[in-house]
This record gives C-alpha cells, sequence and structure tokens, in this order.
C-alpha cells in the first residue's frame, strides 16, 4: 500500500534528508571505539548489545548520556538495533529519553520505532515518551506490533487516532496484511477517519491567504510551506519546501484545511487583526508554525 503524501513529507524531513525514505537504518559509528574514549565504548557496546560490558562502564564511572560527535548516546544506538535489555539498563541509570541527534534529527523511539522494536519502545513510553509520533512511524512503517504496543499505552487522543487513520489513506483499499492489520486495530480502538473539507469559504478571504510561510521543521531551517490561490476554482492549494508538487485544499472551516491528496494533517492558517500571520502545520499529534513571510514569493492571485 502506498503511503499518503503528508506521511512521506513527515518521513523525509529529517535534516540528510531521508531518514524513513533513504534506507539508512543505522548512526556513522567507527566500528572501533578510539582508545581512551569511554563514552565511544559505551556506545558501541550497547550498539552490539554487551549487557555486561555497559554495566561495567557505567560502573567506572561513564556518563550515560555521554553523546557522539552526531549527539547520539548509548541509548540511541541501543534502541536503533533493538537491544532490549541494554535499553532497559540505560533507562534505569538515567538516560534521557527524548535526546535528539544532530545528524538524522531523531529520538531513540524513533530509531526504536522505524526499525519495529516493540518491546524497546514500551520501555520507553514507560518512560513518559511521546506516543502520537511513534504510532505514526508504525503506521508508515507498516510495523503492527509497534501500534499494538502504543495503544495500549492509552496514551493516543482520540485526534490522533484520527490522524493515524488519514495516514492509512482509503482503509477500503489496504490490500497487504500488515496495513489490513493496522487497519483493522485503528478502527477497534475507535478511530474515525477526518470528515470531507468541503466547506465553501469567501475567495477573497482565500486570496489573503496565499503566499510563503518558513519556519523550523524537523531540523531543517527556513522549511517553508507556499499557499497558492486559483481565482478561477476559488481554492487554494499548498507546496511544501523544494518539492514542486502542489496540493489542492479543501477547506473544514474558513481557517482549516486538509487535502485528499495528502492524507492525514491540517493546515491552519493564523490570523491577528483579520490579517494572515502564521501558518500551523497539524501532524502526527505535533503542531509546527510557519511565519508568514515579510515578502511574500506567492502574491494573492497567483495560480500554482
Amino acid at each position: 500500500m502506498k503511503l499518503t503524501a503528508f506521511w512521506s513529507l513527515f518521513a523525509r524531513a529529517s535534516v540528510s534528508g531521508l531518514l524513513a525514505l533513504s534506507g539508512l537504518a543505522s548512526f556513522p559509528l567507527a566500528a572501533e571505539p578510539p582508545a581512551g574514549d569511554a563514552g565511544a565504548e559505551l556506545r558501541a557496546a550497547a550498539t552490539e548489545g554487551n549487557v555486561e560490558r555497559v554495566r561495567a562502564l557505567l560502573a567506572s564511572g561513564v556518563d550515560v548520556n555521554a553523546k557522539s560527535e552526531y549527539g547520539a548516546t548509548a541509548l540511541s544506538f541501543a534502541c536503533d538495533k533493538g537491544r532490549t535489555e541494554v535499553v532497559r539498563l540505560l533507562l534505569e541509570k538515567g538516560a534521557e529519553v527524548e535526546v535528539e541527534d544532530t545528524f538524522y534529527h531523531s529520538t531513540p523511539a524513533v530509531w526504536a520505532a522505524y526499525n519495529g522494536h516493540a518491546e524497546v519502545i514500551r520501555l520507553l513510553l514507560e518512560k513518559g515518551v511521546a506516543a502520537a509520533p511513534i504510532a505514526m512511524m508504525a503506521v508508515g512503517r507498516e510495523h503492527p506490533e509497534v501500534l499494538k504496543v502504543v495503544l495500549a499505552s492509552g496514551k493516543l487522543k482520540p485526534q490522533d487516532l484520527t490522524d493515524l487513520i488519514d495516514a492509512t489513506a482509503d482503509p477500503s483499499q489496504a490490500g497487504d496484511a500488515p496495513m489490513k492489520e493496522i487497519v483493522q486495530m485503528l478502527q477497534a480502538a475507535g478511530a474515525k477517519p477526518s470528515p470531507p473539507a468541503n466547506a465553501k469559504v469567501d475567495p477573497g478571504l482565500l486570496a489573503s491567504y496565499a503566499g510563503r510561510y518558513v519556519g523550523l521543521f524537523r531540523g531543517v531551517k527556513d522549511y517553508s510551506l507556499t499557499l497558492y490561490f486559483d481565482p478561477q476554482a476559488g481554492t487554494l492549494s499548498v507546496s511544501f519546501y523544494t518539492d514542486p508538487s502542489h496540493y489542492t485544499l479543501g477547506a473544514v472551516d474558513d481557517t482549516h484545511f486538509r487535502s485528499p491528496d495528502l492524507g492525514a494533517g491540517t493546515l491552519a492558517v493564523v490570523r491577528e487583526n483579520d490579517q494572515p500571520v502564521a501558518l500551523d502545520l497539524i501532524f502526527g499529534g505535533e503542531t509546527t508554525r510557519f511565519a508568514r513571510a515579510a515578502h511574500p514569493t506567492t502574491e494573492p492571485g497567483a495560480k500554482p
């Protein structure tokens, strides 16, 4: 089953751009850690799943949160490889669960979910990591065993479930076994797809929204979204960063928009004094705000 366009945007927005689409599934790590670098030794032992070596290094005073040159800790490496017992030990010793590396801009939980390590995810959820991004990764990577753990945690909100079922595109077209199982699990959990975005909005108001919006998104500075207004059709469309495609938007109300081509996700225009000042991207349990550019590249009335 094909992923929705919004999932692709979510997955490929990490720096070095392609966490879920590139096939890169591990951190840069030397085969032999430099002599005398205890932090590197800890990360190497965590990667290998050597519980006793990890325990010994921690007992000798090595910082459990010692970072690599890319800002990754032993927990990130252990989660990447699914080393459950090492993860358990690191968490007991105070490992930071929400640490984000500077290479992929991903957390330990993202790596565990990306690679389908359900038991590791269970441990991380017990430590309070955010559930919605993990669930979205589980859907995008088709890991029903991970989604089952997240659903059992009870940490997903109704809107999270809606985003997830929307991310499966048309549930009736889910042909492969993992996605069928995922859809059935979401439906059993009470997931309801978003209603059709077919509200009528004044064309003049839509035209005022046209322009470029810029912000920080998953480690990418000056990530931009651009809204275009088509005066003939009376509709808005959106393009994302370096993606040249334009996605037609339907209105939920005067400020909230969705696209059937994107599946999950909502765009919300933020207005002050009747003027658009920002654009919120609401997706995967997260809201990212993009400020309206001072000199938009797209003026009201521009066509895609």
